[in-house]
């Protein structure tokens, strides 16, 4: 693998927090608000799962998305959160998604970590090409079908890096 075609590989994995951020702008707006369905984000609607609140994207407004914010852990009476407390309830969105991003931005701003890493990858693609290789002849040489059988079973036990 190429620095720029992991460069890009990464790029990719980058995760957009534009949807995050207007969800956490309504819940600035209705803090300590009763929560209702006329007065939910456009394209969201409230949705109870194992007891808690959720605050859901509607599946015909978002086809590539599913978007699900924990409200609260009540069914009744739920009253949007704090923003920090929602922060907290919801950390795959917000810190979480934050520190992904950061460590993917770390690595694209550190060309030798990334060339490094790139010269692991194939490494490693070469080394695991060769070990099928090399398990296809072992199976061959020992006349193993690709069925189960517990003599290629023992044999396998022979090629692992146990310690």
């Amino acid at each position: 693998m190429t620095t720029k075609e992991l460069r890009k590989f990464i790029e990719s994995m980058m995760e957009d927090e534009t949807i995050p951020r207007e969800v956490l702008k309504w819940v600035e707006k209705m803090q300590s608000k009763k929560v209702r369905a006329n007065n939910l984000p456009a394209g969201y609607k409230k949705k109870i799962i194992a007891g808690m609140t959720y605050l859901q994207e509607n599946w015909f407004t978002s086809i590539t998305t599913d978007h699900q914010f924990l409200l609260s852990y009540d069914t009744v009476n739920v009253v949007c959160p704090s923003p920090n407390e929602f922060k907290e309830h919801n950390t795959c969105y917000y810190k979480g998604r934050q520190e992904r991003n950061t460590n993917r931005l770390d690595i694209l701003n550190d060309h030798a970590a990334l060339s490094l890493l790139a010269k692991k990858i194939t490494q490693i693609r070469v080394l695991r090409s060769k070990f099928n290789v090399a398990s296809k002849e072992l199976d061959d040489m020992l006349e193993i079908g690709d069925g189960y059988s517990a003599d290629r079973y023992e044999v396998r036990e022979l090629t692992t890096m146990s310690e």
